[in-house]
């Protein structure tokens, strides 16, 4: 199977590219250049720095350029079977459609609760620790509303600061999906759709909502860590997940 990974040039993209590249040789990466963030030094301590060599053809294309015509050919030349998708621009159904086994993306919350940008700021938010993880899906048209192959809760610890939560969550999305790569690439896997959570874009956040989340996170996950049990009995009720493949 042809696989290419289609990413971003921060750390944690790099990462992506690094922990994948272990499990399986992908056949082609995309990277599609972005700003740094506001966090982009402890983002860089988190994962590391150091960049790993690709030994396959690497596109590079500017923000907001991941659906252009040069991607489109050479996904199409290179005949890719699965794209594995992590922290690019919206990639629209002209993309999508050319592996024959579609594209996978790693999204940084359970779909139940919040889809779309920042989605553990948004958890903390709304009180709502209890849906702060990841999410495998196929990518549909749309935000982060294809069906979905795996998810996963993240550990979180009372003294955790909002960025840190956001790290290990891109953390388990990536070595999770790199673990189940081989599986993947055998067959074609079991994926449910589910109930989806509001979709939120970079413009919903402000400053006053990251006052919020700095000023009451502890409090937040706190609680929720001594109701832990209880929250998730309730969670799991209401609402369908799928945390084994």
């Amino acid at each position: 199977m042809k696989i290419a990974l289609l990413t971003s040039n921060q750390p944690r993209h790099l990462y992506f590219i690094k922990t994948i590249s272990k499990y399986y040789k992908p056949s082609l990466v995309i990277i599609e250049k972005k700003k740094k963030s506001y966090f982009y030094e402890s983002e860089k301590k988190f994962f590391g720095e150091k960049k790993s060599e690709i030994n396959c053809p690497l596109i590079k294309v500017n923000q907001a350029k991941i659906n252009n015509t040069k991607v489109l050919n050479i996904l199409k030349k290179l005949k890719i079977n699965l794209c594995l998708v992590f922290g690019t621009s919206l990639i629209h159904q002209k993309i999508f459609s050319i592996p024959s086994n579609g594209c996978l993306n790693i999204h940084t919350g359970l779909v139940q609760g919040f889809r779309g940008t920042d989605s553990c700021y948004w958890a903390i938010y709304k009180k709502k620790p209890e849906y702060i993880g990841v999410t495998i899906h196929q990518i549909a048209s749309g935000v982060d509303n294809g069906a979905v192959l795996i998810q996963k809760k993240t550990k979180l610890d009372k003294n955790d600061v909002i960025e840190k939560i956001f790290f290990k969550t891109c953390k388990d999305g990536i070595e999770l999906l790199a673990s189940i790569i081989k599986k993947i690439s055998k067959k074609n896997l079991k994926k449910i759709t589910v109930n989806l959570g509001r979709n939120y874009r970079s413009k919903d956040m402000n400053k006053e909502v990251k006052l919020f989340i700095d000023k009451n996170i502890n409090k937040i996950i706190n609680e929720y860590l001594i109701n832990k049990k209880n929250i998730n009995q309730l969670q799991e009720k209401k609402e369908k997940y799928k945390w084994k493949l």
